[in-house]
């Protein structure tokens, strides 16, 4: 079975703001309650990184994020160890980047 390409990520969504505008201007609805449904984390071998500073000042940036969880996105694998356990890395890494 070859390995199928990484797939390519959602930008972070601080990306959509104009960052000269106060925080929550241009949201059409920026006291609705959100609750996204995921987030990722990752420090990629090809410079992408997203780590809980830029989870922190996404939430921050206007809209009301009440809650969020993580999901894995094939990343911070172990490097070695049993093959099937190797995506265990990625929970160890989030578990690791939480306060």
């Amino acid at each position: 079975m070859s390995k199928s390409p990484m797939p390519r990520l959602a930008t972070p969504c601080r990306s959509i703001s104009n960052g000269s505008q106060a925080p929550g201007a241009g949201f059409s609805k920026p006291a609705l309650s959100i609750v996204d449904p995921h987030h990722h984390l990752w420090d990629r071998p090809d410079g992408s990184v997203y780590l809980l500073p830029d989870l922190v000042a996404d939430v921050a940036s206007g809209h009301n994020v009440e809650a969020t969880s993580i999901s894995n996105c094939r990343s911070m694998y172990r490097a070695d160890g049993p093959v099937e356990l190797r995506p265990v890395g990625e929970t160890e890494f989030a578990n690791g980047a939480a306060p």
